[in-house]
């Protein structure tokens, strides 16, 4: 993910394209959404280029999980953090994607009806969070949600 940041942050510097006799191979490590982008750019710039990827799937962390067929959930990248200057920023622009400034003062949780939470619906899930850090070890982010899952089933669609 480091590498394929950093080259997507410097290979567009350079716009000059070179020619496939003068070209070197490059190797990104990682088909996340900065890799992607650093590939795209190089290529546009006549590198020959390979991605590496050691899951099954494109995207890194923007992925929706399938876990429960009734409930898609959406598991990563529904934030840009420091979107100034940043290359994903530029590219969720270009793709037309929405973009909207997080209010770290004033936020407000939606259920799956599209609904806010009510005071007593944040309390409930507040100490859910609570109970669930302090009784259990550390566990992956779908065990924790599915235990969590039969309490919330008045919530879910």
């Amino acid at each position: 993910m480091v590498v394929s940041y950093l080259l997507s942050t410097s290979c567009g510097k350079n716009n000059t394209p070179v020619t496939a006799n003068d070209a070197p191979s490059i190797l990104i490590i990682g088909a996340g959404l900065a890799g992607l982008a650093a590939a795209q750019s190089l290529m546009k710039q006549g590198y020959t280029v390979r991605v590496l990827e050691a899951r099954d799937r494109l995207g890194g962390r923007t992925w929706t999980s399938n876990y429960w067929d009734d409930a898609p959930l959406d598991m990563g990248a529904s934030w840009i953090q420091g979107s100034e200057g940043n290359p994903i920023t530029e590219l969720a622009e270009k793709i037309a994607t929405p973009l909207v400034m997080t209010n770290y003062n004033n936020a407000i949780a939606y259920g799956v009806r599209g609904q806010p939470f009510t005071a007593k619906e944040d309390q409930i899930i507040e100490q859910l969070e609570k109970n669930g850090k302090r009784r259990s070890p550390p566990l992956k982010t779908e065990m924790r949600i599915n235990l969590c899952r039969p309490s919330l089933k008045m919530y879910l669609i």
